[in-house]
Protein backbone atom coordinates (compact mmCIF):
# COMPACT_ATOMS: atom_id res chain seq x y z
CA UNK A 1 0.00 0.00 0.00
CA UNK A 2 1.34 3.48 -0.73
CA UNK A 3 1.42 5.55 1.97
CA UNK A 4 3.19 8.48 0.57
CA UNK A 5 2.10 12.01 0.69
CA UNK A 6 1.18 12.28 -2.67
CA UNK A 7 -0.95 9.55 -2.54
CA UNK A 8 -2.75 11.86 -0.10
CA UNK A 9 -2.36 15.11 -3.12
CA UNK A 10 -3.86 12.52 -5.19
CA UNK A 11 -6.83 11.03 -3.84
CA UNK A 12 -7.86 15.16 -3.45
CA UNK A 13 -7.26 15.70 -7.37
CA UNK A 14 -9.45 12.53 -7.74
CA UNK A 15 -12.06 13.96 -5.54
CA UNK A 16 -12.02 17.16 -7.58
CA UNK A 17 -10.77 19.17 -4.33
CA UNK A 18 -8.77 22.44 -4.21
CA UNK A 19 -7.13 23.19 -1.03
CA UNK A 20 -9.20 26.63 -0.64
CA UNK A 21 -12.14 24.26 -0.48
CA UNK A 22 -10.58 21.80 2.85
CA UNK A 23 -11.48 23.44 6.39
CA UNK A 24 -9.87 20.46 7.93
CA UNK A 25 -7.95 17.26 7.94
CA UNK A 26 -8.38 14.46 10.59
CA UNK A 27 -6.55 11.65 11.31
CA UNK A 28 -5.30 9.13 13.33
CA UNK A 29 -1.03 9.16 13.43
CA UNK A 30 -1.46 5.20 15.05
CA UNK A 31 -3.79 2.28 13.97
CA UNK A 32 -4.78 -0.05 16.96
CA UNK A 33 -5.07 -3.22 14.82
CA UNK A 34 -1.05 -3.27 13.61
CA UNK A 35 -0.02 -1.35 15.71
CA UNK A 36 1.05 0.77 12.97
CA UNK A 37 2.16 4.07 12.77
CA UNK A 38 1.47 6.87 9.81
CA UNK A 39 5.03 7.47 8.16
CA UNK A 40 6.99 10.24 9.84
CA UNK A 41 7.40 12.28 6.73
CA UNK A 42 3.39 11.69 5.59
CA UNK A 43 2.78 13.38 9.16
CA UNK A 44 5.53 16.30 8.87
CA UNK A 45 4.28 16.94 5.48
CA UNK A 46 0.63 16.72 6.08
CA UNK A 47 1.29 19.79 8.78
CA UNK A 48 3.34 21.77 6.27
CA UNK A 49 0.64 21.63 3.82
CA UNK A 50 -1.86 22.47 6.11
CA UNK A 51 -0.26 25.01 7.68
CA UNK A 52 0.47 26.60 4.35
CA UNK A 53 -3.20 26.35 3.06
CA UNK A 54 -4.75 27.36 6.34
CA UNK A 55 -5.91 23.82 7.06
CA UNK A 56 -7.14 22.86 10.47
CA UNK A 57 -5.09 19.58 11.36
CA UNK A 58 -6.67 17.17 13.88
CA UNK A 59 -5.10 13.98 15.26
CA UNK A 60 -7.82 11.44 16.85
CA UNK A 61 -5.98 10.48 20.13
CA UNK A 62 -9.12 7.81 21.45
CA UNK A 63 -6.49 4.77 21.21
CA UNK A 64 -3.14 6.50 21.37
CA UNK A 65 -3.47 9.06 23.57
CA UNK A 66 -2.32 9.37 27.38
CA UNK A 67 1.12 7.38 27.03
CA UNK A 68 -0.57 4.68 25.36
CA UNK A 69 2.33 4.75 22.72
CA UNK A 70 5.50 6.66 25.17
CA UNK A 71 4.48 9.70 24.82
CA UNK A 72 1.60 11.71 26.15
CA UNK A 73 0.29 12.08 22.62
CA UNK A 74 0.76 10.04 19.59
CA UNK A 75 1.53 12.81 16.97
CA UNK A 76 4.41 13.71 19.96
CA UNK A 77 6.21 10.95 18.12
CA UNK A 78 6.73 13.54 14.72
CA UNK A 79 7.85 16.41 16.04
CA UNK A 80 4.44 18.41 14.87
CA UNK A 81 3.44 21.04 17.25
CA UNK A 82 -0.13 21.95 18.34
CA UNK A 83 -1.47 24.97 19.60
CA UNK A 84 -4.98 24.04 20.19
CA UNK A 85 -6.68 21.03 22.02
CA UNK A 86 -10.14 19.69 21.86
CA UNK A 87 -11.61 17.29 24.13
CA UNK A 88 -15.19 15.91 23.51
CA UNK A 89 -15.76 13.86 26.70
CA UNK A 90 -19.71 13.47 26.26
CA UNK A 91 -18.92 12.10 22.75
CA UNK A 92 -16.00 9.82 24.23
CA UNK A 93 -13.77 11.87 21.50
CA UNK A 94 -10.40 12.94 22.40
CA UNK A 95 -8.31 14.94 19.56
CA UNK A 96 -5.98 17.55 19.27
CA UNK A 97 -5.77 20.16 16.16
CA UNK A 98 -2.83 21.85 14.92
CA UNK A 99 -3.86 25.94 14.03
CA UNK A 100 -2.67 26.43 10.46
CA UNK A 101 -1.91 29.97 11.71
CA UNK A 102 -0.52 30.08 15.14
Amino acid sequence: MDTSFETFLSALARAGFKPDEIAGVMMETYQGVGPDFAPVEFVRRLEEWCRQHDVVLIFDEVQAGFRRTGKFWAFDHYGVTTTEEALLEGLGVLAESVDANP
